[in-house]
């Protein structure tokens, strides 16, 4: 579908995220999301999930489907997103290139 290198779930929950929130994109997070909800992802036919918890100061994630919202996800859906092929600003360019 892509040449975008594959991302493990747990790595990038564990690793990869929390290291960018703690990279300074954590504040500006948790501005953006100050007054919305908590999200978390399942992956599909797994009991795989991770919540996002918005905070003051960063966005914690949490394993676990403790936030109030949960989107159950095929992996290749979860990993277009990651990779910004599946967002609204992709959606969005897709319509005026069309």
């Amino acid at each position: 579908m892509n040449d975008f290198p594959e991302i493990d779930f747990h790595e990038f929950h564990l690793r990869d995220l929390p290291g960018r929130l703690a990279s300074g994109n954590g504040v500006l997070a948790a501005m953006a999301a100050r007054e919305l909800p908590s999200i978390g992802f399942i992956l599909k036919d797994s009991d795989h999930a991770y919540s996002y918890m918005p905070g003051s100061e960063s966005i914690a994630i949490v394993a676990g489907t403790e936030a109030e919202t949960i989107i159950e996800i095929e992996a290749s859906s979860w990993q277009g997103l990651v990779h910004d092929l599946e967002s609204a600003p992709v959606w969005c360019m897709a319509i005026v290139l069309r």
